[in-house]
């Protein structure tokens, strides 16, 4: 695919894809989904915030969605023409150690382990050689109620 061409992407979530060129008027990613019956609470806004912030905060690139109001009339949220970023678009572990504070950390820690302490301690460290990886390891300051029955 180039600049000019895209890509259409379908699959039925049963382990094959199609893929074929596709004309699209203008730049981005349109996603659709078609859910089973009975499986509406997925269509919610706030839970399609939250599994974009769950599982796609990290990703480098902006993920847009229509802004939605709470309309005191009718007494229910209505979607406007403005778009509005629901990612943080930036991985923290991505970014060098010196451009990230202790509050960035322990915010990050808090989003992800769905804590609300900060954690005992964090290690952040980029590890070149003949693998390369970065790792960022947090210690929670109290262990789980169920630690030692799950």
């Amino acid at each position: 695919m180039t600049a000019e061409k895209g890509a259409r992407w379908e699959t039925s979530g049963e382990g094959k894809c199609t893929i074929e060129p596709f004309q699209r008027a203008q730049r981005g990613t349109e996603i659709v989904l078609h859910l089973r019956e009975g499986q509406d609470e997925l269509l919610s806004r706030w839970r399609l915030t939250s599994i974009v912030r769950k599982y796609s905060d990290h990703i480098a690139l902006p993920i847009v969605m229509r802004k939605e109001v709470w309309d005191e009339q009718k007494k229910t949220y209505r979607s406007t023409d403005e778009d509005e970023t629901i990612n943080q678009a930036s991985a923290l572990w991505a970014r060098p150690k010196q451009d990230i504070s202790a509050e960035q950390y322990e915010e990050f820690y808090k989003h992800v382990a769905h804590d609300s302490e900060a954690p005992l301690a964090y290690a952040h460290a980029k590890v070149e050689g003949r693998t390369e990886y970065t790792q960022l390891l947090y210690l929670p300051a109290r262990a789980p109620f169920d630690l030692w029955d799950r």
